[in-house]
């Protein structure tokens, strides 16, 4: 069979500039020393805080993966990031929302409910293992909200796994991927285009050692 080496090499250069901008949109954070985000959250950055927000496969409560927050930058009122999922609730109801955490060397990171209800998570100063922390909340409408972790000072590592929110007096979580186990879409995309990649790499590797 007669192989074209232009063609070979054009698919390989065009499988590589569509992974990379693929990789570009696997990182819900937008920044550009993220890695690898959790289906079902999404990660935002206020001001010029330097930091990542990302899946963790070395250090998890349970499972393969939990989720880590590590920032850059000390506090500066109106800087933060923040990582967060939506949840539809209904108004009067209560519901029983816990996790596990675990710290090292944290400053400033809080539980949001929307922009209501605040808590901090450092109880226990800025490093522990992992804990458990449990809370209560009321919806005061029908509608949805955010359940959002924040961090707004330096911080080594903060992970959070195991989420739940449930409507109190059920066992029914509400959360999607509450254990972080299932990776991005666009990550498994990557995984898939890189395998192309190295069976393109192959058959150009053998083109270019032939002799004929």
């Amino acid at each position: 069979m007669k192989l074209n080496f232009k063609k070979v090499l054009s698919s390989i250069l065009c499988v590589s500039v569509l992974v990379s901008h693929i990789q570009t949109l696997s990182v819900s954070a937008a920044l550009p020393n993220d890695t690898k985000t959790a289906s079902g959250w999404t990660a935002t950055f206020a001001g010029a805080v330097d930091g990542k927000i990302e899946l963790d496969s070395e250090n998890a409560y349970d499972g393969e993966y939990s989720l880590k927050i590590v920032q850059n930058t000390p506090y500066v009122a109106g800087e933060y990031m923040r990582v967060f999922t939506t949840v539809s609730v209904q108004e009067g109801k209560t519901y029983q929302v816990g996790f596990y955490a675990k710290s090292n060397n944290s400053e400033k990171v809080r539980l949001m409910f929307s922009s209501d209800t605040r808590r901090d998570l450092l109880p226990f100063g800025g490093t522990y293992d992992w804990i458990q922390h449990e809370i209560e909340y009321t919806a005061t409408k029908t509608g949805s909200v955010d359940l959002q972790f924040l961090s707004e000072g330096l911080t080594e590592g903060f992970w959070i796994d195991n989420v739940y929110f449930k409507e109190k007096g059920t066992e029914t979580n509400l959360l999607v991927n509450p254990d972080f186990e299932v990776a991005s879409k666009e990550e498994e995309k990557i995984e898939e285009f890189g395998e192309e990649i190295t069976g393109l790499e192959a058959t150009y590797n053998k083109i270019s050692q032939s002799t004929s």
